[in-house]
């Protein structure tokens, strides 16, 4: 991250943590999994990925992960079961009333 210029470091920050955060959800084991035991794709543009998972390596085939855009300023993650999962539809709705 901190080879990137500073106006795209937060956000590669946020995909970052949510593409970690949707895989140790996916695999069920929550934070017993360690975050620096595993790597994900966060370079702008570049597709959303597992590379490396140490704990079990044949977990990087097991999974994919969906970059998911619902506004400007937000970013988030869908990880699947599967290599050959694609998203062919969703719909991101916010409301808030005061």
């Amino acid at each position: 991250m901190r080879s990137l210029p500073e106006h795209q470091q937060l956000r590669a920050f946020l995909t970052c943590w949510t593409r970690k955060e949707a895989c140790i959800k996916a695999v069920g084991k929550g934070f017993s999994i360690p975050l620096d035991g595993f790597d994900v794709a966060i370079a702008p543009g570049e597709p959303a990925a597992l590379l490396n998972f140490l704990e079990n390596p044949k977990e990087v085939s097991r999974w994919s992960l969906i970059e998911l855009v619902p506004g400007l300023d937000m970013v988030a993650t869908l990880a699947v079961e599967g290599d050959r999962c694609q998203l062919l539809s969703w719909q991101w709705q916010y409301s808030c009333y005061v």
